[in-house]
């Protein structure tokens, strides 16, 4: 599918949108979308501040090992309840955490002896 065509709909052009702003590959986005059920929510959501698992846009932005809706929302100046009920919002935050994992390697520990 390409997310960039003029007769896509409303998620495939809001996930065309933040993947070319944060230079990540739309069909990348999609598919992760897909596999997580996102490309299913509406664009705005009423939410229940008691979900169990909070999510936000597309790419289902989530509390975990890695804090995808806490950093999602960092990177975008936004809070947590505005990724979650504005999905393109959401959307957005996505493709911008999804654009920084690995951007930053952490260098691998070492033992302090190594370092004498």
């Amino acid at each position: 599918m390409d997310a960039g065509r003029h007769d896509a709909g409303p998620v495939a052009q809001a996930v065309s949108r933040a993947a070319e702003r944060n230079r990540v590959p739309a069909d990348l986005m999609l598919a992760i979308g897909a596999v997580e059920g996102g490309l299913m929510l509406s664009r705005v959501r009423v939410l229940d501040v008691d979900d169990h698992v909070p999510i936000a846009g597309v790419l289902e932005l989530r509390h975990g090992a890695f804090d995808s809706l806490a950093r999602g929302a960092a990177l975008m100046g936004e809070s947590e309840l505005a990724l979650r009920s504005d999905t393109d919002l959401g959307t957005e935050a996505g493709g911008a955490a999804r654009a920084r994992v690995g951007a930053t390697p952490t260098p691998p520990a070492r033992p302090a002896a190594l370092w004498a």
